[in-house]
């Protein structure tokens, strides 16, 4: 307890006052025992203070009796080194301790939002996993995680013997201060993830943010409790800025710190008082449950689903494409009775389905088709064309803003979670082994029964090498295997496949198609691709799309016919010399024949499709020998060409 006067004047110095002392104070003695008539004071942080305090009162006491005092030179060795922190020390060493802790929060960010970057959370919500039991875990596992760290930093606490910290009275409140922080800070990086897209961006900003906001709002608050006319005005700021998590810890680090000293002026009497932990601590455990708050409801997938209805029109008028092609037309019309009829044969329904942005963009434009079970349905078209949108709706990746789509006869809009039990996605991007179990866990599949799929899915997909491999240290064409043995997982009836041969080599891909045919038996598969041999290889039936629209649908042959203009034959003579005979034969028997290529004694032409192709076929068969030609070849038309076809044809209708 300090005296009126010692207390009044504490701010008045420029320079630490390291004695004082109080001679017969009736306020002072009131408190002590009626003998004591002088009382020394000593700052704690100057070690020699007390002997030096003791030795100059007995001095004047000898003088003022006549004595003459003895005095005795000695030179004394210096210290290695001084040990009188001042305030400003203990606050800074307080600061330095807040860098560690804002590596907290921006690795826990970086990891949820790289989930969602790349595609894992949205797989893992395909598989049924539901939102509060994807928080839980982590949850559970991060926190494990930050224990093992807050342990290892008081064990470096005790190693150094800082009794700031772990001294009697004082450990209690610094196990308390570090687990409520490791409490708020987690989830309040979990409400932070949202604000971000990128992961690495999101690291580099929150962890920025933490340790500027943390440092710098506790030196201006330190400096300004150094002026009198301005202390008020810091008292009121810590009650806004102790609404930061990273904020507070900094403060109740330097309280503790400092403790010895606001003990000493009667500020506080132990570490859990107001002025001490304990505004830093009621706040934080009220920040906790507001994070978890905001968490939950910003990602409950109803909230969600509640602002994007507010732009769904599920009977928006379709929107039909100038000069409509006449298949497109009949599939329209055929899914519209089915849906009249309630037939529900297919797996897949799509009905004048329909995206449009914010910003006006109308990415998929009343697209219609529905898909049988067994079938192969491949999605083409040009970058923008609308595939990958249509896809994601399909996906629940996004939500349309018009029309009606169906996954197993259920709407993916008000029947979501039924629609995604049937539904497995292979997006575009643990060891192989461990990712399989996991989805199927997700995916409810008894964990007895997880040996015999891991190992039937890595036969399919030719991963049994790579079984115990990491998944970041495979191959491209590996990673993208990996992925359809994903979207297999748990035998859904409707597989979306986007790019599954990216990647790969010419026969990886083919194995890959191997693989995909023979999953194709047990449930219908979705396809978009740029390799257009794969859907030549794969699709039973194939649809185009550009600028959003539906320009074509039908079965490969069908297609081939309609917009192939001509047969396409290769020929090779047994000598040049006979490559004018053969040009005059082609003249005679295909007047209206274009040359392709012509070089030496290979030749390729396209023929008009004015006769038929086994008269084609039979005509040069028949003068295979006169003509001299070693080997030949008469094709239809590819699914190259007729995507060409298609695409110029719209390009003209623009």
């Amino acid at each position: 307890m300090l005296s009126d006067y010692l207390l009044d004047t504490w701010y008045v110095h420029d320079m630490p006052r390291y004695g004082g002392v109080a001679c017969n104070d009736p306020e002072m003695r009131g408190n002590l025992s009626s003998d004591v008539q002088n009382i020394f004071f000593l700052n704690t942080s100057s070690r020699h203070q007390a002997a030096i305090n003791l030795a100059t009162y007995y001095d004047l006491l000898a003088k003022k009796s006549g004595v003459e005092g003895v005095y005795v030179k000695h030179s004394a060795t210096l210290m290695h080194m001084p040990e009188a922190l001042s305030g400003l020390a203990f606050f800074f060493m307080g600061s330095l301790i807040l860098i560690p802790m804002s590596f907290l929060p921006s690795n826990l960010v970086a990891w949820v939002v790289k989930e969602r970057q790349c595609g894992s959370r949205h797989l893992q919500n395909l598989c049924g996993l539901n939102f509060f039991v994807y928080w839980a875990a982590n949850f559970v596992f991060d926190m494990a995680a930050y224990f093992v760290t807050m342990l290892l930093c008081i064990l470096i606490f005790a190693i150094f013997n800082r009794q700031e910290f772990i001294g009697p009275g004082r450990i209690g409140g610094t196990l308390v201060l570090f687990v409520v922080y490791g409490l708020t800070s987690t989830v309040g990086a979990y409400a932070l993830s949202f604000l971000f897209k990128e992961h690495s961006s999101a690291q580099t900003m929150v962890m920025g943010v933490c340790l500027v906001l943390g440092f710098l709002l506790n030196v201006t608050v330190f400096v300004l409790t150094l002026r009198e006319d301005t202390r008020s005005m810091a008292d009121n700021l810590r009650f806004v800025f102790r609404l930061i998590p990273s904020y507070v810890v900094g403060e109740g680090i330097v309280d503790l710190l400092m403790f010895n000293s606001t003990r000493m002026i009667g500020r506080a009497e132990s570490v859990w008082d107001m002025h001490q932990l304990g505004w830093p601590l009621v706040y934080m455990s009220v920040e906790f449950p507001v994070f978890w708050l905001i968490v939950l409801f910003v990602d409950h997938p109803a909230v969600g689903q509640f602002f994007d209805r507010l732009r769904y029109h599920p009977s928006a008028a379709p929107i039909l494409a100038p000069d409509e092609d006449v298949d497109v037309a009949e599939e329209r019309a055929g899914v519209l009775k089915a849906c009249r009829e309630g037939d529900s044969a297919d797996v897949v329904r799509v009905v004048d389905l329909q995206k449009r942005y914010r910003n006006g963009n109308v990415a998929v434009k009343g697209v219609t088709f529905s898909i049988f079970p067994g079938e192969v349905f491949g999605l083409l078209g040009t970058n923008g064309a609308g595939k990958t949108t249509t896809i994601s709706m399909l996906c629940q990746q996004l939500l349309p803003t018009g029309g009606r789509a169906y996954v197993c006869g259920y709407d993916i809009v008000e029947q979501r979670e039924e629609a995604l039990r049937c539904i497995g996605y292979c997006p575009q991007f643990e060891t192989v082994e461990e990712q399989l179990q996991l989805y199927a866990g997700i995916r409810g599949i008894v964990r007895a029964e997880w040996p015999a799929l891991v190992d039937a899915l890595c036969t399919l997909c030719e991963l049994t090498t790579y079984r115990q491999t990491v998944t970041g240290a495979l191959s491209g064409g590996n990673r993208r295997k990996l992925s359809v043995a994903m979207a297999l997982v748990g035998g859904p009836q409707v597989v979306f496949l986007d790019e599954p041969s990216a990647g790969m080599d010419p026969v990886a891909r083919r194995r890959m198609w191997t693989a995909i045919q023979r999953a194709a038996s047990h449930c219908s598969v979705v396809l978009t691709t740029h390799h257009l041999e794969e859907v030549e290889a794969l699709a039973d039936i194939v649809a185009i799309m550009v600028r959003g629209y539906m320009r074509c649908i039908g079965d490969k042959v069908h297609l081939k016919n309609k917009f192939g203009s001509a047969f396409e034959v290769s020929a090779r003579l047994a000598s040049a010399k006979w490559a004018k005979g053969f040009e005059s034969f082609i003249k005679a028997e295909f007047p209206e024949a274009v040359m392709v290529e012509g070089a030496d004694r290979r030749f390729v032409y396209q023929l008009p499709r004015d006769r038929g192709f086994g008269d084609v076929f039979q005509t040069f068969q028949a003068n295979k020998e006169r003509l001299h030609i070693t080997d030949y070849s008469v094709s239809q038309t590819s699914i190259e060409q007729v995507f060409l076809k298609v695409r110029g044809l719209a390009e003209k209708l623009k």
